[in-house]
């Protein structure tokens, strides 16, 4: 199932197009959920989208269901809520430009763009190792305190693809894939955060690494008009969209392939 996360109306951008079987939720009417998402927003999110506090089935098992475009960066706390009903335990990949593991501005237990892997790791029991790729060296800091449950391969490290296999050697659960385009370098996607160096190519080499594990993926880093988005902008990020849209697909299709075997 390929689900389509509205949160801004960036989606609506002529240059985009999805599948004619994508699942579209329409959240661009709620408040509270730039960068912060508070708890009325929370609560509202998951009312109207019951299928994010589900999941479907494969052959009787669960699974939690899809590949999910959730928009600009300004919205991937999305990851949280769309794996907080995750039937099993199960390990995060983040390949992202910044680690998103903030302490919380206006205290604790507050979701939020910068800070919802922190989140998980504090309110999600079956959430067990996470994986961090291509951020920001500087950005490092952020994880401290948190070295037995998160590995971070930072921007330039020599080769990205060996650490993954050798962090995916070392958990046996299924893995959620969460992916934010300003990890690319500028000239693969556009995004109103800050952007790392990484290539198109080496994000879906990266990718195919975790593809017999994937319990679900998600996609974010658009760029709104209302964030000086343009038709240029729309374009790039939709092309790198329509990459990750069909290894997304073939990642979940080997899943599902899995779990029936089983």
């Amino acid at each position: 199932m390929i689900r389509v996360f509205d949160m801004s109306g960036v989606y609506r951008e002529s240059e985009y197009g999805f599948p004619a079987d994508a699942q579209w939720v329409d959240l661009t009417g709620l408040e509270g959920t730039s960068c912060y998402c508070d708890d009325a927003a929370a609560k509202a999110i998951r009312e109207r989208c019951p299928v994010v506090a589900g999941h479907d089935r494969v052959a009787g098992h669960d699974r939690v269901a899809g590949l999910n475009f959730i928009d600009s960066g300004d919205y991937h706390y999305m990851t949280a809520l769309l794996t907080e009903k995750m039937p099993e335990p199960f390990s995060l990949v983040l390949i992202d430009n910044h680690p998103d593991m903030q302490q919380p501005a206006f205290g604790a237990g507050i979701l939020s763009c910068g800070g919802w892997v922190r989140w998980m790791l504090e309110h999600q029991p079956l959430l067990r190792q996470v994986l961090i790729v291509g951020i920001n060296p500087s950005l490092c800091c952020e994880t401290e305190g948190f070295e037995g449950c998160v590995t971070v391969v930072p921007q330039g490290s020599e080769d990205y693809a060996d650490a993954a296999k050798k962090w995916l050697g070392s958990v046996q659960e299924p893995v959620y894939l969460s992916i934010d385009k300003d990890v690319l370098a500028p000239e693969f996607a556009a995004t109103n955060w800050d952007q790392g160096t990484m290539t198109l190519e080496t994000l879906l080499e990266l990718c195919s690494i975790f593809k017999n594990r994937i319990a679900g993926v998600d996609i974010c880093g658009e760029l709104p008009a209302v964030k000086g988005g343009t038709s240029g902008d729309y374009k790039k990020n939709a092309f790198a969209n329509k990459k990750l849209l069909g290894f997304g697909k073939e990642l979940l299709s080997l899943r599902d392939k899995n779990i029936a075997q089983r």
